[in-house]
């Protein structure tokens, strides 16, 4: 209610005056009563005597606002209005995060150094080559740096046939040791760009949670299926990352544009095409496939788990749920498996069958066969 202090002659030309409606259905009837109420008839400015120099002394025939003296009431800022009432406007508020290019959801023109990925790399190829000069000759199809207790294993090499489940450092040292010039460049120059693009989208603190857990189950479930056989190199990592871009992909999918998911799922696409090629019709004895396998399942869940909502900056809790429960029973079943499981027992597993290691035969028997591997 407005209140006037004028005479009551003019009473009738005055109502009450909504400032406000409280629904959205009404804003728009808001305008049309102050311009009805409001409006200058357009005869009496015809007939008045106007002129540019008096304006509002000249309106005296028009029923003018000014001449009145009436309050009108302040317009409401729009984003008021949108404050107001947020159930009207969810469809514009709710996806305030920026999905149109690849640029803007990997923070690619963001200053921000990304460095994490590039020491890892260059920490690679340092090891690789410095280990090239302690080889009797410089050789680049033999392993380099050619140091035992570098590589993952929890067996020793027969005849010697030790216990190196405590050697804990085995988990992550065999990440530097490659076997040759190609397995190295294989790696990197795949391992690089996945680094990148997760520490771009996220932090360098996912980087590297990825990379110290998966590095552990890895070794703890491969030590599990394959418990005689040695592993090297990094190639693992490329496929926990690969992992770890498909939960993203799952997390936040509805905030990418169909560019972004096209490039993400070719890219997981491809990565798991050549691997299916090379086993299926390439297979290579001394590839550690199981390693591929167990680094990608491990990077998928536990990119679903530390990976956040991008729009919301926190975590699904559908996802973190989920990805939590399958690695505690995991770890359950391979930890106790690593503690307990010796004498290691036969899993045959991808052909591979425990029966035919030396080691195993003489921690079974107390003798070996001619035809044993070591």
């Amino acid at each position: 209610m407005v209140e006037s202090s004028i005479s009551t002659s003019d009473s009738s030309s005055y109502a009450n005056i909504q400032i406000r409606r409280p629904r959205h259905e009404e804003n728009s009837l808001y305008l049309a009563d102050i311009e009805n109420q409001y409006s200058i008839d357009s005869e009496s400015i015809s007939e008045s005597n106007y002129s540019p120099n008096s304006f509002i002394s000249d309106l005296t025939e028009c029923n003018s606002p000014v001449r009145r003296n009436i309050q009108i009431p302040n317009a409401q800022p729009i984003f008021r209005v949108e404050a107001e009432n947020p159930e009207l406007f969810d469809d514009v508020t709710y996806y305030t995060f920026s999905t149109n290019s690849l640029i803007s959801y990997y923070n690619l023109d963001d200053d921000n150094e990304r460095y994490v990925y590039k020491y890892f790399i260059l920490l690679v190829w340092l090891s690789y080559i410095i280990g090239l000069f302690f080889l009797d000759k410089i050789r680049f199809d033999q392993i380099s740096p050619s140091v035992d207790s570098l590589f993952y294993g929890i067996v020793s090499y027969y005849p010697y046939c030790e216990d190196r489940r405590l050697e804990v450092w085995r988990f992550f040292t065999n990440l530097i040791v490659h076997s040759g010039i190609i397995h190295i460049i294989s790696n990197t120059v795949l391992l690089g760009p996945i680094m990148y693009l997760v520490e771009s989208s996220y932090n360098y603190k996912i980087v590297i949670t990825i990379f110290g857990l998966v590095s552990f189950y890895c070794g703890l479930s491969f030590s599990y299926f394959m418990p005689y056989s040695k592993v090297i190199g990094c190639s693992h990592l490329v496929f926990a990352y690969t992992g770890s871009l498909l939960a993203d992909y799952i997390i936040n999918f509805r905030h990418m544009d169909s560019l972004l998911r096209k490039v993400l799922l070719s890219l997981i696409f491809l990565i798991i095409f050549f691997e299916c090629i090379s086993f299926f019709f390439l297979k290579i004895d001394n590839v550690a496939y199981l390693f591929h396998w167990l680094g990608f399942i491990y990077g998928f869940i536990i990119g679903l788990i530390f990976m956040w909502d991008k729009r919301t900056n926190k975590y699904n809790i559908k996802y973190l749920l989920i990805g939590t429960n399958i690695l505690a029973m995991l770890s359950m079943f391979f930890v106790h498996s690593y503690i307990t499981n010796w004498i290691p027992e036969n899993v045959n597993f991808l052909g591979f069958n425990s029966l035919n290691s030396c080691c195993y035969q003489l921690f079974k028997y107390n003798q070996t066969q001619n035809n044993c591997f070591i």
